[in-house]
């Protein structure tokens, strides 16, 4: 086994402890999860059908964007302030750990976790997985699950602390979780909406359910890939400079 995929483990095995611990950073996957389950039951009763409000689509929207944006963001970030109050980031920052290194190592358990509940979120909702292309579902939201935690990791590296890192998340996590849903009161924000990643994950849930379905195209992959590689960029050069402070 190579000296890279040993930190890599290391790290993976660190974040995992760091969560598992930490019960209030599992508790926004869950919440996605328990609402969309209480709803179902609640709104069971309203009517559904094509070219109907359909239930299960509005669920699915919903309890994906909470968890990928809302969850993603909050684990990641969280995870990483209190690494920082524990002085173990600074530790890996003076390390020989490389900033790809500890990106990959962070991401593996984050990911895992809201991938999962991605996945439940189907049946949650009331629809099968016989309903849903799942190859395209897996792009989607791994997309949008891998953003919304590259940025929640930029926040956890530039703030102090998890209370200053939570105080950032928050109107961060309140944009991308409230503009795809808005985006029926106006075009202008429906437009905005569609330039960011949730925006991206709202419109396909919409078309699963549409007459025409939804198809890939190159607005939406062209989106996820830029918040992706800004993403990436923003979050090596806030390793690299705060592991330079720490020198």
């Amino acid at each position: 086994m190579s000296s890279t995929v040993k930190r890599i483990n290391a790290i993976t095995g660190l974040k995992f402890q760091t969560i598992i611990s930490n019960l209030s950073m599992m508790s926004n996957p869950l919440i996605a999860l328990f609402l969309v389950i209480v709803f179902r039951k609640v709104m069971v009763n309203l009517p559904q059908g094509s070219g109907a409000f359909r239930v299960d689509a509005f669920l699915l929207g919903l309890g994906l964007i909470m968890n990928i944006v809302s969850g993603g963001l909050l684990i990641s970030s969280t995870s990483i302030a209190e690494e920082k109050e524990k002085n173990t980031l600074r530790v890996l920052m003076t390390s020989s750990v490389k900033s790809n290194e500890y990106l990959i190592g962070s991401l593996i358990p984050t990911f895992s976790i809201i991938m999962i509940v991605n996945l439940l979120l189907i049946p949650a909702s009331g629809i099968s997985y016989s309903a849903i292309h799942l190859p395209t579902f897996l792009l989607i939201t791994a997309s949008g699950t891998l953003i919304s935690i590259i940025i929640g990791f930029v926040i956890g590296i530039l703030t102090k602390d998890q209370t200053q890192s939570g105080v950032i998340c928050t109107p961060i996590l309140l944009v991308f979780t409230m503009l795809p849903q808005l985006r029926f009161f106006s075009s202008t924000i429906e437009k905005v909406s569609s330039y960011t990643y949730s925006g991206v994950i709202a419109s396909y849930v919409d078309g699963i359910f549409s007459k025409e379905g939804y198809a890939l195209n190159s607005h939406d992959l062209v989106t996820v890939a830029i918040w992706f590689i800004l993403g990436i960029v923003i979050f090596i050069l806030a390793y690299k400079k705060r592991g330079m402070e720490s020198d």
